[in-house]
């Protein structure tokens, strides 16, 4: 065969292995989305409730996919079978995998889902994410106590709950 003839065989082979890939991811992410609701309906109804009425189903997905990576983070966060180190190498970990999905490169389903929300909406910031895994870091950290409102208690919700509003206004409406 010609050079020429093997760089399309090469190349052909390539988009398939891709091609393979994406299926496999795609796959992934459907199932996820019956888990994900499943976990809706059993664990939160009332947000299960919520998230029907919203008419687009892409942003249906996209607060599901939002919901399943927060939901995983504070899982990670509350796990009483495993100690403060452990814990914060875990909300690592979940911080690499988001910033390789948002790069192109998911490693799980969960961020699979939550690149391809980002890709429906470019409104949607890192930031968010970022802080609620900061604020769920700081519940590993002996010296925050969240004794008082001012001033970890705060900083805490605006982090986690003000994140999570945060990741939901594209979703939402908040067309910036």
């Amino acid at each position: 065969p010609t050079r020429r003839s093997s760089d399309l065989t090469n190349t052909v082979q390539m988009v398939a292995a891709i091609d393979t890939k994406v299926e496999g991811l795609q796959h992934q992410v459907s199932a996820l989305s019956t888990r994900v609701d499943e976990a809706l309906r059993k664990n939160d109804p009332l947000l299960h409730l919520a998230s029907q009425l919203i008419r687009d189903v892409n942003a249906r997905r996209g607060v599901r996919s939002v919901y399943a990576w927060c939901r995983r983070a504070d899982d990670v966060a509350d796990e009483s079978s495993v100690d403060a180190a452990q814990a914060l190498a875990r909300l690592d970990e979940i911080e690499v995998d988001l910033r390789a999905a948002l790069n192109g490169a998911p490693r799980n389903a969960v961020d699979a889902g939550l690149a391809a929300t980002f890709t429906s909406y470019p409104a949607m910031e890192l930031t968010p994410f970022l802080a609620m895994l900061d604020g769920m870091r700081s519940e590993q950290k002996p010296e925050v106590r969240f004794a008082a409102w001012e001033p970890d208690l705060r900083l805490y919700c605006e982090r986690v709950a003000g994140g999570v509003g945060l990741m939901l206004l594209p979703l939402l409406g908040d067309r910036k």
